[in-house]
């Protein structure tokens, strides 16, 4: 597991390489925000929601690519990890 300080360092390093501002559904609130590595962070936040999705660059982005993920729409969906675990309960919840 990783310290405060490492997961501050990823989340910095993965920010700086990140896409999320040429991607059609990010928001220029985000921008001003410091908002971008949503992959990592998770969806929007409160300040500033993301709640259109008007097209998808994650699978370009380095980022994506360096880590391997297979969701997107980090912005509107939650992290891989979130959106994993929703993937597993909503296939649970069809069995019961």
């Amino acid at each position: 597991m990783l310290s405060t300080a490492e997961r501050a360092g990823v989340i910095l390093t993965r920010k700086e390489h990140c896409h999320c501002p040429s991607c059609p559904t990010y928001r220029e609130c985000a921008e001003r925000a410091g908002d971008r590595a949503f992959c990592t962070i998770g969806e929007s936040r409160d300040d500033c929601i993301i709640d259109e999705e008007k097209g998808c660059i994650c699978t370009r982005c380095p980022v994506y690519l360096d880590v391997g993920f297979q969701k997107t729409f980090f912005c509107t969906r939650g992290t891989e990890q979130q959106q994993r675990i929703l993937s597993v309960l909503e296939m649970r919840d069809m069995v019961y």
